[in-house]
């Protein structure tokens, strides 16, 4: 009982590592996406902004052009012009209030006056029982100053935001007075509400207004805030209801706010984003601001969906993963079990010969053997499912996708080809140490290996902005005898180490040639970085299997620990020596010495420096 306990003991801890495994995996899936969520979001909320800032210059513009018109068609109107002239207002009235209707309906323009040039009201087309009194109004002053078109946006003393088109009338050179067209704004919100499906909120500045004339204008206008809801600010149109909170409150306290775009979530009910857009007047000066709203449910749950299926997916793997993994534990145990139970009984009967004891004790370790073999055995199995895993992410990738599911799609196929590259060196590990890794011995081009190992590092290299230096010695062979594959995984091991740990600076690799020696020549091959080094405690524990300098090196750098260990039983497979010299925060050096055959003596200076 004690040993069957003792043996699942055995396999709980040997599963752990790939409990962990499998967690952090799934981890990374779960903050990358969460990340991408919210980079999605924030684009989707500046393009809504975007958006909303293009229509209203679209539509400002194609407002601006229907005053225009309609101005010119009253200015060139002979009749309208005679009848202002002789101060004739039921002759002008007769003919002004149908024009006015029409272009009311057709062009959305609410206001037509006829000022004199004192600035006294001659006739109201919108209003004709209101005339004979001064207008007070800035783009009328404006006018009258200039003696020029004044067009823009203005806020009348009831809070109403009007477009007005202000333009001196003149007759036989001489002016006679000043034409005055109007269209609120209104029109102009409802359009961007329409066409882009937005929620859009009107705040003005109170300091532009009063209480009375307010009032006013919500009975005639149907404004929906009350005058006393915020210190600072008045809500024309809309409602804060569905607004985040803490704009809300920034309203009630008072405070200014600042009109550049902020970012706005409502993370109670359906997710809504909003953002700011000032309303600036003909003179350039702030009136208030509008706040966009805008409803994002529908990409959160899109989003969602995508995530479940990502987490089912490698929660799916994993378990397969597990099971294999507990099932070969199980296998090997019974064997050494086995193997175990029978040596104890040979041992203490003493009536097997010395050849069956000889038999016993290499039938035991090939159940060590076994033990050590099974994560070469596991390696290739789970390489299977991966491998489906990366083809799947090809097809998908290669399939009708938009932006937000290619780069979803990505990520799978990222994190696989991660997860492939730990997978092989597990098995590389796991090779050597069952010494079943054979060396591919081959006439190959030192040079040729120098160019594909820096074509792979360059990208890095240039993302991390450090300079990389490859040089080969002029008077290196240019053919030796050597297995290319392996000796391009360990200088690749290197360099990968040194870009990964250098932050700033310069890596710098070199081939040299050692001695020679009829056919036969020793190269030195030198990896050099300026990084953050290695620590003189971690030195003796470098090049042991599943280790780094620290655990904070795994956390930050990241890595499985293999590369250093499997570089260095390379080499000496291949008859060579690595060393490593290192001084903390200054950088790192690693070399190593081959014996190679020369098949070629004929030599090509090569060398490139990529900054």
């Amino acid at each position: 009982m004690s040993r069957w306990t003792d043996n699942l003991n055995m396999r709980h801890r040997a599963m752990v590592p790939l409990f962990l495994t499998i967690g952090i995996f799934l981890a990374g899936i779960s903050g990358t996406l969460k990340v991408g969520l919210e980079k999605h979001l924030r684009q989707r909320h500046d393009n809504t902004m975007d958006q909303v800032e293009a229509l209203q210059i679209l539509q400002a513009k194609s407002y601006r052009q229907k005053l225009q018109t309609a101005v010119e068609v009253i200015e060139k109107d002979p009749v309208l012009r005679t009848a202002f002239l002789e101060r004739d207002r039921g002759t002008l009235l007769d003919q002004v209030v149908p024009l006015f209707v029409q272009l009311n309906r057709s062009a959305n323009i609410t206001q037509i006056y006829f000022h004199e040039m004192d600035k006294i009201c001659f006739l109201r087309a919108h209003s004709t029982n209101h005339y004979g009194d001064i207008v007070q109004r800035e783009t009328l002053d404006e006018a009258v100053v200039t003696e020029s078109e004044i067009v823009g946006m203005e806020l009348g003393g009831r809070g109403a935001m009007t477009l007005r088109l202000v333009r001196p009338w003149y007759h036989e050179g001489l002016l006679i007075g000043y034409l005055e067209l109007g269209m609120e704004m209104q029109w102009l919100t409802a359009d961007i509400r329409r066409v882009l499906d937005l929620n859009i909120i009107t705040v003005l500045d109170k300091t532009l207004l009063t209480e009375s004339d307010w009032k006013k204008g919500k009975d005639t206008f149907g404004y929906t805030g009350k005058w006393t809801d915020y210190p600072g600010y008045v809500i024309a149109d809309g409602s804060l209801a569905k607004v985040d909170p803490g704009l809300h409150e920034v309203l009630r306290k008072g405070d200014r706010i600042s009109l550049s775009r902020i970012w706005q979530t409502n993370q109670s009910g359906p997710r809504q984003l909003s953002g700011l857009y000032p309303l600036i007047d003909f003179k350039s000066e702030v009136m208030g601001f509008q706040i966009v709203v805008w409803d994002a449910s529908e990409v959160v749950r899109d989003h969602s969906s995508m995530f479940w299926i990502l987490i089912l997916g490698v929660f799916g793997i994993g378990v397969l993963i597990l099971a294999l993994g507990y099932y070969y534990l199980g296998q090997v145990q019974y064997d050494l079990d086995s193997a175990h139970e029978d040596l104890t009984h040979t041992l203490s009967l003493q009536v097997v010969a010395t050849d069956e004891a000889e038999k016993m004790r290499l039938k035991a370790e090939a159940s060590d053997q076994i033990k050590s073999n099974f994560l070469a055995n596991m390696s290739h199995e789970i390489r299977t499912p991966m491998n489906g895993v990366l083809g799947m992410a090809e097809i998908l990738l290669n399939s009708n996708l938009n932006e937000e599911q290619e780069e979803y799609a990505s990520l799978v196929q990222t994190s696989a080809q991660s997860l492939m590259i730990i997978i092989n060196d597990l098995l590389d590990i796991s090779k050597i140490e069952s010494q079943n890794l054979k060396l591919d011995l081959r006439s190959m081009d030192v040079r040729s290996v120098v160019d594909l190992v820096t074509q792979e590092i360059r990208p890095e290299a240039e993302e991390k902005g450090l300079s990389l230096t490859c040089t080969v010695a002029a008077e290196v062979p240019e053919k030796i005898n050597c297995d290319p594959v392996r000796l391009k995984q360990v200088v690749v091991n290197l360099l990968d180490n040194a870009l990964k740990f250098t932050p700033v600076g310069s890596v710098v690799f070199q081939v040299d040639l050692e001695a020679s020696e009829n056919s036969r020549s020793h190269l030195r091959f030198t990896v050099s970085d300026t990084g953050v080094g290695i620590s003189p405690q971690e030195k003796d524990r470098l090049f042991e299997a599943f280790n780094q300098a620290d655990n904070s090196t795994t956390r930050h750098f990241g890595g499985t620990g293999l590369g250093l260990a499997i570089s260095r039983q390379l080499v000496t497979l291949m008859g060579g020596t690595l060393t490593f010299k290192s001084t903390e925060g200054m950088g790192s050096r690693f070399r190593f010495t081959l014996p190679v055959e020369v098949t070629n003596t004929t030599s090509d200076p090569s060398c490139c420096h990529i900054s």
